[in-house]
């Protein structure tokens, strides 16, 4: 079992170490690659003020104290809710994706005013389209294109209602 804690500097060494993977940095539109300290001091200073102000809500994926990924829920500035997620590579295929977005699931539904949750994934990410299928996300459409240092990718965009995810967790 993984736990989803508030992002502070102590994270700051794994996060550059995990995203400065790029078989982890590839699937990720935000994240810069190479990912640098200053990278991370702009990402933790950036997540300080969102937690604060209630916007959007981050966390260090812990597992035994250590970090393994990271997590967040944001509104989008088309007003719609999106999740992400990213684990470390020596963590993948063991479950902690799917746990983690359940959990982030159990707490964006939380929110009232939270009726939709979205997941966009670079197309050929397979592995997170598992992920986000099991948690009972469905296909919406093709999306994107999306640009990553430069490198236009196509994407696709997955929903979850809260009506679905409540018929799910009965």
């Amino acid at each position: 079992m993984v736990e989803l804690v508030k992002y502070s500097a102590k994270h700051r060494a794994d996060i550059v170490m995990i995203l400065n993977n790029e078989n982890v940095a590839k699937w990720l539109l935000s994240p810069p690659f190479p990912y640098t300290e200053k990278d991370a001091d702009y990402f933790l200073d950036k997540c300080s003020q969102i937690n604060e102000n209630g916007i959007s809500v981050h966390f260090a994926v812990e597992k035994e104290g250590r970090m393994i990924g990271g997590t967040g829920l944001k509104k989008a500035k088309d007003g719609k809710t999106e999740v992400g997620y990213y684990i470390a590579e020596e963590h993948w295929n063991k479950g902690y994706g799917t746990e983690v977005l359940n959990r982030m699931l159990g707490i964006g539904f939380a929110n009232p005013e939270i009726n939709e949750i979205y997941a966009e994934v670079f197309e050929g990410n397979a592995a997170s389209e598992r992920i986000i299928l099991k948690c009972g996300f469905r296909f919406l459409r093709e999306s994107g294109p999306l640009t990553k240092n430069g490198i236009v990718h196509k994407a696709r965009l997955f929903v979850i209602s809260k009506t679905e995810y409540d018929s799910i967790r009965k």
